[in-house]
């Protein structure tokens, strides 16, 4: 994530007109692909900006995937950063993941 706003790139490298905060580099994605972004909104939230020709890629299945992770790991992050321990990090028949977390203080 950057503090300002970043370019992403094209596959010839040529920069995107977009400004997006979150950056996937193409070097991640595939040499013939764009980067892929996500661009901050006024509500806080963000909109995800990807080319017409990595959609068939990248998509709304991918889209779903990706925010799991994140906010796995993002709760995995403030956890560790406000003193506890992952005690079980489970993934459910339904696919759903159940941390539980434990105070180390």
């Amino acid at each position: 994530m950057h503090d300002e706003p970043a370019t992403p790139y094209g596959y010839q490298g040529d920069a995107r007109p977009e400004q997006t905060e979150v950056v996937i580099r193409r070097a991640h994605i595939g040499r013939a692909s764009n980067d892929i972004g996500s661009a901050r909104q006024p509500d806080g939230s963000y909109e995800a900006i990807i080319s017409e020709y990595d959609l068939h890629r990248h998509g709304p299945a991918w889209l779903t995937r990706l925010s799991q992770s994140y906010g796995h790991a993002a709760a995995q992050r403030y956890a560790v950063d406000h003193g506890y321990d992952v005690a079980t990090d489970e993934i459910q028949q339904d696919g759903t993941r159940r941390l539980t977390l434990r105070r180390t203080n």
